[in-house]
């Protein structure tokens, strides 16, 4: 994966403006493309009944994307991909997390990124 420092040396050798964001809460944004059912948690209450002491099993369908799922990351992924690409960014053929396009670079790493561009104009537009 190409380095953080990279891409701000090349920022700073072509006096680039650069931006880092962090997307908060990431993984419960993306969309769930399958169903997914968990039990209910210790001490959860239906028609006043614990889990614990119900005479049946309930569970729980999520309608969101929760950090311990193992596909959560993927979908962030897919998610931001789409989102880049239908901004006309397109990745690099040889490092998939680096898009090119409208005259910046975008370096995406877990839920954050690093945007380098010619202003901080458009850079807070994209």
């Amino acid at each position: 994966m190409l380095s953080v420092r990279l891409i701000l040396a090349i920022a700073k050798i072509h006096k680039l403006n650069s931006k880092a964001i962090d997307f908060v809460i990431a993984f419960p944004q993306a969309d769930l493309e399958e169903d997914i059912c968990m039990k209910l948690p210790i001490g959860f209450q239906v028609n006043g009944q614990t889990e614990a002491n119900a005479d049946r099993y309930y569970i729980l369908k999520l309608n969101k994307k929760s950090f311990g799922l193992k596909q959560a990351s993927y979908n962030w992924y897919e998610k931001l991909r789409i989102s880049l690409e239908d901004r006309s960014f397109k990745p690099s053929k040889i490092e998939h997390c680096l898009y090119l396009g409208n005259g910046m670079i975008i370096l995406t790493y877990v839920d954050d990124c690093i945007i380098v561009g010619p202003s901080m104009t458009k850079i807070d537009s994209l």
